[in-house]
Parts: C-alpha cells; sequence; structure tokens
C-alpha cells in the first residue's frame, strides 16, 4: 500500500477500458465546438475519500447520469469466491481501498437497471497491483419491455416459455457476444406475455411441445423502450406471392418489403430473373407491401393474409426519370454509404448511398447518357469510371482493399497498450472524397502492441499511434496495395512534454480532487485526465509539442478552461489553475474571444458570438470566414487546431484574417475571461 501513494504524485491512471477489447465507444465521441459548454461536471468530494484506493470509478446510466446506491462487485477471476461489494456514493463513485493485487471481474447492479449479458461474459476483466491505482467508469442499462400474445389461430397458448436470443447488446463492458437467454418468461392462460429484457437487438424463440418453435424477426430497442402488441401464430401461414414488371412487360428485380402488425419486424424478398417473388409463413392479417428498384418510382399496395390461403399481387412499376445506381464489392454484396462521384463536363458532384448501397441523383438539363461515375468506400478499392448510358441505370464495383500490420512501442522498444493507431494522412485515387478520421482506426488491447488497421482504400498513408502515457508517434509513407497486408510497421511513441501545476481557490487554498482535462487536437483516444492532490498538485504527462487548454472543475466551482499553454518539443511547463466559486446561473468559463466556429466549405467560419464578449467589441461577425491566425493559415487545418490557435491567456492579443462578402480584412481581437451562463 506505501508504493500506492506514489500515484498522487502523478494523478489516478485512467485505464480504458479498450485495453481488454472492451468499451471503445468513448473514444470516439465528437469533440465540443470551441465554446460550447461541456456539461459533464465532476461531482468529488473534497478531500476525496477515494484518493488511496486501489480501484475506483463512476456508475452511471444510459443517460450519463450518476447512479446512486449501485452495488459494485469485484470477484477473483477464475476463482469461484465470495464477491468484495461497495456502493456509490452519492455523486455515483465507489471505491476499493483495500484490494489484493491480481485479475478480477468487476460487475454492477442497481434497482431498474440492469447489467447485460450471461454473468461468465459481462463483467470487466482488471488487473491491479500495488503501485498504481485503476479507474474504471460503468454504464449500467435501462430495461426495455416487449409484450404479445402467443396464438394458435384465435386461441391464446398458455404456459409457453419465451427464450431472447440477443444477437447485438451492451453491456457494462461495452459491446457483447451474441448470447441466449432462456425462459426469460412465459405466457399466461391466454397466452399474454410481457417480459423485461435488454436493450439491444434480439429475436425472441417461443417452442410448443406439440407445435414446434417460432421465431420472431429481429427486434431493436433502446434503454426504457418498450415494443407492444407482438402476434406470435403457430397456425399454418399463409403465402404472398406475384411479379414485378414494367408496363412495356419488362422483367424488373425489385425488393419487396411486407410489413404490418403480424411481424416483428418487416419481411424482405427480391424478385427473381422472371420478376417472381414469393413470401411463405406469413401470419393471417393485413399487410402493405412494397415494391422497389433503382430507376423506377416506389409502389405499394394492401394485402390481407389468410392462414393456408395464396395472396397473388403484381406490380407493374413506373420508370423514374434521372441517375439511379448500387455499389456492390467482388462478392456482389452491397457496400453501404459508399459514396459516388457525379462528373459531366467541368461540373462534377459526390452523392451517398444508403444502407443497401443504393442511390439516386437528378439534374434537370443534365442527360444520364452525358454522366460518368466512380465509387469510393471506407474499406476498398475505388471502382473504374462507368458511364451512365442512356437508361440512367449504374452498377459501380469495389473491390477489396489493403492492410497495415506491426506494433506501437515506447521509448524503451516495449510494447504499449491501451494505445490506438489511426490514418493521419492519405494520398489515394483522385477524386477521392473521404478525409483521414473518415477512415478506420483500431485500438490495441495486448501488452506486445500489435495492431491490425484495414480494410483501407489503396495509396500511400501515414499512421499516427497514441498512448495517454507517451507523445503520439508518426510514421510516413506506407504503401497500401489492393488485398495485400503492409506489415512489420513499427510506431515509436516517445516520452513527450508535460504540463505540472497547483490548482487553488481564488483566496490561494489548494483544491484537492480538482479534475483537470487536456484535449490532444486529431487524436482518437480519450482525452488526458489527471486529479489534483491533496495539495492541489497535478501533472499531466506524454504531450507532444503544442498549443493546449486545460479544463478545470470540481463540485461547487466554476468549470474553467485555462488556455495558451504552449510546450516545445519534450518540454515541462508550469501552469497554475485557479478556480472560483459557483454564481448562480453560470455555467462555465473560457479565456478566449467569445465565438464560436464551425466548417464551412474547406475553411473556418465565425459561428455564433457571445453577447459583449471580445469577438463583438473587436466587429468580428457571423459568417467571417478566417483564413489565417496570427499570419497562420487555416487551410488544411482542423477546427480543434484553429481554436487552439484563436484561445489564449487574457489581455493577449490574437489577429484574425478574415473574408466577409468577399473582401479580406484583418481584425485584432484583445482576449478576455468569458463566463457561459
Amino acid at each position: 500500500m506505501v508504493l500506492r501513494q506514489r500515484a498522487k504524485t502523478i494523478g489516478v491512471i485512467a485505464i480504458s477500458l479498450a485495453c481488454i477489447g472492451l468499451l471503445w465507444i468513448a473514444w470516439s465521441a465528437p469533440s465540443p465546438s470551441p465554446d460550447q459548454v461541456d456539461p459533464d461536471q465532476a461531482e468529488v468530494d473534497a478531500p476525496d475519500p477515494f484518493e488511496d484506493a486501489a480501484l475506483t470509478g463512476v456508475v452511471r446510466d444510459p443517460e450519463g447520469e450518476a447512479v446512486v446506491g449501485a452495488t459494485v462487485m469485484v470477484r477473483r477471476a477464475g476463482v469461484p469466491s465470495t464477491a468484495h461489494t461497495t456502493r456509490t456514493d452519492s455523486a455515483g463513485r465507489y471505491g476499493f481501498i483495500d484490494l489484493p493485487a491480481g485479475k478480477w471481474r468487476l460487475d454492477a447492479a442497481a434497482k431498474g437497471l440492469l447489467s447485460p449479458g450471461p454473468e461468465q461474459v459481462r463483467a470487466i476483466a482488471i488487473e491491479t497491483d500495488d503501485e498504481t491505482s485503476l479507474e474504471v467508469n460503468l454504464t449500467l442499462r435501462r430495461e426495455a419491455r416487449v409484450s404479445g400474445r402467443v396464438i394458435a389461430g384465435d386461441k391464446g397458448l398458455s404456459n409457453v416459455p419465451i427464450d431472447v436470443h440477443y444477437q447485438a447488446s451492451v453491456g457494462v463492458a461495452g459491446k457483447l457476444a451474441p448470447y441466449l437467454s432462456r425462459r426469460v418468461g412465459a405466457t399466461d392462460v391466454e397466452g399474454r406475455f410481457s417480459l423485461a429484457v435488454a436493450p439491444g437487438r434480439f429475436v425472441l424463440v417461443v417452442r410448443d411441445r406439440s407445435l414446434g418453435e417460432r421465431t420472431t424477426d429481429a427486434i431493436n430497442l433502446a434503454d426504457g423502450a418498450q415494443r407492444s402488441g407482438l402476434r406470435i401464430d403457430f397456425s399454418p401461414g399463409g403465402r404472398v406471392e406475384g411479379k414485378v414488371q414494367t408496363s412495356a412487360g419488362q422483367v424488373v428485380r425489385a425488393t419487396l418489403v411486407l410489413s404490418g402488425a403480424g411481424l416483428a419486424q418487416p419481411r424482405r424478398t427480391n424478385a427473381d430473373a422472371r420478376g417472381h417473388f414469393t413470401l411463405k409463413g406469413v401470419p393471417s392479417g393485413s399487410y402493405t407491401l412494397a415494391a422497389s428498384a433503382p430507376g423506377f418510382q416506389d409502389a405499394t399496395t394492401q394485402l390481407s393474409v389468410r392462414p393456408d390461403a395464396v395472396t397473388t399481387h403484381d406490380f407493374l412499376l413506373i420508370e423514374m426519370r434521372g441517375l439511379t445506381g448500387r455499389v456492390i464489392d467482388d462478392a456482389d454484396k452491397p457496400v453501404p454509404r459508399a459514396r459516388v462521384v457525379l462528373n459531366w463536363g467541368a461540373a462534377e458532384v459526390t452523392v451517398y448511398c444508403d444502407d443497401a448501397g443504393s442511390f439516386r441523383w437528378r439534374r434537370d438539363g443534365v442527360p444520364a447518357q452525358t454522366v460518368r461515375a466512380m465509387a469510393f468506400s471506407r474499406n476498398h478499392s475505388p471502382s473504374a469510371w462507368v458511364s451512365a448510358g442512356s437508361e440512367g441505370i449504374l452498377t459501380l464495383r469495389v473491390s477489396k482493399g489493403g492492410f497495415i500490420t506491426g506494433r506501437v512501442v515506447g521509448p524503451d522498444g516495449d510494447g504499449v497498450f491501451p494505445a490506438a493507431v489511426a490514418v493521419a494522412s492519405m494520398d489515394v485515387a483522385s477524386p477521392n472524397p473521404f478525409k483521414p478520421s473518415d477512415l478506420t482506426s483500431t485500438r490495441i488491447g495486448n501488452r506486445e502492441g500489435t495492431f491490425r488497421l484495414g480494410p483501407l482504400p489503396p495509396g500511400r498513408y501515414s499512421l499516427r499511434g497514441e498512448s495517454q502515457k507517451h507523445s503520439p508517434g508518426l510514421v510516413a509513407d506506407i504503401l497500401v496495395s489492393a488485398d495485400h497486408t503492409t506489415a512489420n510497421i513499427e510506431i515509436r511513441l516517445t516520452r513527450g512534454g508535460a504540463i505540472r501545476g497547483v490548482v487553488r481557490d481564488d483566496a490561494n487554498a489548494p483544491i484537492p480532487g480538482a479534475r483537470v482535462t487536456l484535449w490532444l487536437p486529431n487524436a482518437v483516444m480519450p482525452p488526458r485526465i489527471a486529479r489534483a492532490d491533496a495539495e492541489g498538485m497535478y501533472a499531466i504527462t506524454g504531450l507532444p509539442k503544442g498549443r493546449f487548454s486545460l479544463r478545470v472543475q470540481q463540485q461547487g466551482y466554476l468549470t474553467s478552461l485555462s488556455s495558451g499553454v504552449e510546450l516545445a518539443e519534450g518540454e515541462d511547463v508550469d501552469r497554475d489553475l485557479v478556480l472560483r466559486k459557483a454564481k448562480k446561473g453560470e455555467r462555465f468559463a473560457f479565456q478566449g474571444i467569445g465565438a464560436t466556429l464551425t466548417r464551412k466549405g474547406g475553411g473556418i467560419a465565425v459561428g455564433n458570438l457571445i453577447a459583449n464578449s471580445p469577438a463583438m467589441a473587436a466587429g468580428l461577425q457571423s459568417g467571417d470566414v478566417i483564413t489565417a491566425v496570427d499570419g497562420q493559415g487555416t487551410q488544411k487545418k482542423g477546427l480543434r487546431e484553429v481554436v487552439e490557435w484563436i484561445r489564449g491567456e487574457p489581455d493577449s492579443t490574437v489577429t484574425l484574417a478574415v473574408v466577409r462578402g468577399g473582401k479580406p480584412m484583418n481584425i485584432e481581437i484583445r482576449r478576455g475571461n468569458v463566463v457561459m451562463k
């Protein structure tokens, strides 16, 4: 326990659950706008009762609110034993003070909330030692409810057990593998049921000894959601069939969708090469049948289905003017959310595919036969240019992408984890509509620091490796080829610099437990977080050179942003932070000019201006496009990076080069303290 005291001088080490293959969702959360208030207020008491805890964290509900009185449990991994338990305090925090070193399984429970998944897989695997304190936050889910009736014809089936097969769900540790929960409930004497289920994607499995088994279509429910009126019918189903063609008798290979109260989810099928379609085993009832195909107007009809009967309907689809198409891969499967660049003459536009890989586009005065198209995907090689032709129907085929494998290592050459690898820059086939941030990133949860990134479109890449203990590393000029793996890439992280100081109140007294947060521009990992010790001291290490802001917060004080901290390569900088008690109506304070920035085309534009702010006093206007900050051009710079250039300590000045109504001008602004109310 004596060794653990060292953790007080360097701040609590925040363990990302992703290092064990869990809970990486928070890593990709969107960054706040420059002057927006982050509503996440740290709720900690001073002094911190969990300052020396071996394991601590916060239990939250799905809305992010702290859960008071939740039971938190740790149990020796692989060893049947009595669990260590504790309860969360008024801020939702928990702590295990005297937890022996070793491997543990961590779980939580609370009234009205769930920790989904089988007991053996839902808990979080952690490892404690005698030198560091771990911070692991948990999110419980809110139970959903599904209800309906099991019937055979008009008769309800009583005492029929119902299983729930979860296809996609999220537990306290993140995404769970598919699992089956047996006998979640059973029907009453009238065949009715009402089940409490975990939110997610699942199907109900109903078994009757004499009639067999029925499985519903997939059901998707969010936290706290309800789905009622389900009908699971063991009577023989009806059949819906027909043909899809044009008014001229040409076959159309359309997609058919049947929806109605008798189905848990809509049923889909495709017409065959002769235009025929069949939907079997449809419960009796009234339905809507829709037909759609690229290049044609959608059509719908109302149907009534009876047991052991065939309901027939033929569709005549009307051709639609304009251009339609789909993007498929080498296996003829649709590519969801692909992007298609359309080109005619000197003009060009990018359109977006839906989840089925389909797109539609029309522009008056542009004949379809003059348009050519090229498809792009985040994970594939781009298609060839294809001409639309007089019919205006396109099929674009993308092929396999490539992979990059390697290791992320620290200054000593040892593997680093938890860590992440993301694309920093890329040079791929033009006209590529994607940015590096659009492409996939990968998280590392193994001690060797190995990673596999992809698939990626062929081209040349720069990769950025990250860790919360090191300065990021960059490897450039990595060639990626189609259907090939580029191996043995080593991304070396460095010690980096540090920001240290003391958090005090306006009476110069230290504020123990204050939380100091720093965001790295373009990072995919969580922000760097440190907590002030008993003397108010904090330290954030492993930082690259650059300009940063620090958010400091503590319960009862006004959350504030201290800006303009400059670091050279490997430099250590001192920055003391001052908090004052929050006044009624105050939400957030920051150092800057009092304006929000947004993206506009390829530039950075001024959004809203705060009343009586330095920006408003200097004459900055909403809609101004910022082209440079103190002489540094903003073209191709990230929004967060430009924000940091503009922020700074009160009474310092910043000069913005802006374009207003096509006219360039320079505006000098004296920064100040801005309070959001």
